[in-house]
């Protein structure tokens, strides 16, 4: 995919945010419910996985039930 992408100018495709840094491709902003346009980079550079993390309420084993974790639109007091 990372090729497909890197050699047809304008294309649009999905690879994680590593592989796409690694090739120095452009990512996509996306408006959060802040009203704030973010880039993986950006949130990366501000701990903005690890803020919403740390506001969500996990459970304490594997076992558990995870289905209702979403981390998108997470409360980020890294992005106030």
């Amino acid at each position: 995919m990372t090729a497909c992408i890197k050699d047809n100018p304008g294309s649009i495709g999905y690879i994680d945010s590593g592989h796409g840094w690694a090739e120095r491709l452009n990512e996509v902003a996306i408006e959060n419910k802040d009203k704030k346009y973010l880039t993986s980079t950006i949130s990366v550079e501000n701990d903005g996985l690890m803020s919403a993390i740390e506001s969500t309420i996990l459970p304490t084993t594997m076992t558990e039930d995870w289905g209702p974790i979403n981390f998108i639109n997470a409360v980020s007091s890294s992005f106030c």
